[in-house]
């Protein structure tokens, strides 16, 4: 199955044959080999250093939030994603620009109902991110660990071109930003519509990894992922030929009740059971070991500081897009227990 369709990206060549980069998918054992590399031991020291920077910045976030309804997204998710994206992805962004917003213009294109003008600002943005990764040095030991440094390491050693490097770094940095905001705010409007739950993790009647994976199979980031045949196969005696567009339904193969027991209903002491939320086999994804974390830290710091999530007076706005689902604005009070 190919990543992302022709048509969507038909007329711009150069951002075409950027996103058919990513992860290198078009070329099997470079993929593998990248994939590798992102189970060894530098990523899980990358990823551990991120997350006990985050646990810090979580909890200063906390302790700044004034008392009352506080919109979530804006006051929490998003410096928490920003922080985590900093220290992971490790570009030496310019102040007064965000990752969240290099992310959208990196995604724009993946939209189907983009214009002329997102190619262009996807373009514009490329480019920034490439001068990003080559002129700018590490500043500190931690961003010696970052996936920018790496890359630059591999590029200059000949392991991947100029063009598969900026590739990399630009699917990391969407996939730090986007999947994980969603996340964040899908998994509080979750404890906010199963209160009993939420009561249940307070009173430590649930381990915190089986809250993480039901959250994550309960509402995740991407509702569906659409895909391109490559090739003429079958699927359960359905024909699929090449070209033809392919849908994979997360979400509802999380509801799944022949895999899930009572599956529409939130349960955070679920057995732990593998999930569609990240996908299988080689083209699972890279993020699991840190999404998962950061929204573990996420969960620890809410249990530790008994802080129930109680719904807001406003009302909340969703966020749809690139198959993926998550809250514009989720307003809610945090009320200590």
């Amino acid at each position: 199955m190919s990543r992302y369709n022709d048509d969507v990206l038909d007329g711009s060549d150069d951002v075409k044959n950027h996103y058919n980069n990513w992860m290198l998918v078009s070329n099997g054992n470079q993929h593998l080999e990248q994939r590798r590399m992102f189970q060894g031991g530098w990523y899980k020291e990358l990823v551990d250093s991120a997350l006990e920077q985050c646990r810090i910045k979580f909890r200063k976030l906390i302790d700044a939030l004034p008392s009352g309804d506080i919109e979530a997204v804006q006051s929490l998710f998003i410096p928490l994603i920003e922080h985590f994206a900093g220290i992971f992805v490790g570009l030496d962004v310019p102040e007064g620009i965000c990752y969240r917003e290099i992310s959208d213009a990196l995604l724009g294109p993946l939209n189907e109902a983009h214009s002329p003008s997102v190619i262009i600002k996807a373009r514009d943005t490329l480019r920034t991110v490439e001068e990003l990764i080559f002129s700018s040095r590490p500043s500190n030991d931690i961003s010696l660990l970052s996936i920018t440094a790496v890359v630059r390491s591999l590029v200059r050693d000949g392991s991947q071109s100029r063009h598969q490097g900026v590739a990399m770094v630009s699917q990391v940095l969407t996939g730090s930003v986007h999947p994980l905001l969603h996340l964040m705010s899908n998994s509080f409007s979750s404890l906010l519509d199963f209160p009993e739950e939420m009561a249940k993790l307070l009173a430590a009647e649930c381990e915190t990894e089986s809250a993480v994976s039901e959250l994550i199979r309960y509402n995740p980031s991407f509702h569906y992922i659409q895909c391109s045949a490559e090739l003429d196969t079958e699927l359960r005696g359905q024909p699929i030929f090449r070209g033809d567009k392919v849908i994979c339904a997360v979400m509802a193969a999380n509801r799944d009740d022949s895999e899930f027991t009572a599956a529409d209903t939130l349960m955070l002491s679920r057995a732990s059971k593998p999930s569609a939320s990240f996908g299988f086999g080689h083209h699972a994804c890279l993020g699991i070991r840190a999404t998962r974390g950061l929204l573990r830290v996420v969960l620890e710091e809410i249990t530790n500081r008994r802080l129930a999530i109680r719904p807001g007076t406003s009302p909340n706005t969703i966020d749809v897009k690139y198959g993926m689902r998550g809250h514009r604005q989720l307003h809610l009070r945090l009320e200590k227990e």
